[in-house]
């Protein structure tokens, strides 16, 4: 019998004002060295800059964002013999969340500006109206997983 412990993800609390796991996920990734506080703070000041600019609930349009960037495929690089293939395969809706909420966190630290919260307001308002970088990467990223489909049948877990 295996001594292996199998741990199960553990999931962010929701945030105290919205309610939500996804605000307290994004808040995780904003995160650094320890500041809590003030992650939630950025992110709380782009739900009030996104409900300035678009008159709308800011909540509904960060969804609507995280869903239109979430990638369905991805590629990871499988050694097959000899040679190195880079493979597609399917990810979870965990997975792409996760990368759908980097992408625009990188994307908006790119972008300029004086504040990183009307940063991030920004790309995820464009992200809505389809004008975003983050959904370049996207598209770029799927056509890449599409040119590499002769590769797929050394992935077991795809399509």
């Amino acid at each position: 019998m295996s001594r292996k412990t199998i741990f199960q993800k553990s999931f962010p609390k929701p945030d105290h004002i919205y309610n939500s796991y996804l605000i307290s996920f994004f808040i995780s990734l904003i995160l650094k060295s320890g500041k809590k506080k003030l992650a939630e703070n950025i992110v709380y000041e782009m739900c009030s800059i996104i409900r300035k600019k678009t008159n709308k609930e800011p909540l509904r349009l960060f969804k609507r964002a995280v869903r239109q960037a979430s990638p369905t495929i991805a590629l990871k690089t499988q050694k097959f013999k000899k040679k190195v293939k880079r493979t597609p395969y399917e990810l979870s809706s965990f997975q792409a969340t996760r990368i759908a909420l980097r992408w625009i966190i990188k994307n908006a630290k790119n972008r300029i500006g004086s504040k990183i919260a009307s940063r991030l307001a920004d790309e995820v308002i464009d992200t809505v109206k389809n004008k975003s970088e983050t959904l370049r990467e996207k598209r770029r990223k799927h056509k890449m997983a599409k040119s590499f489909r002769s590769a797929a049948h050394f992935n077991k877990k795809v399509f």
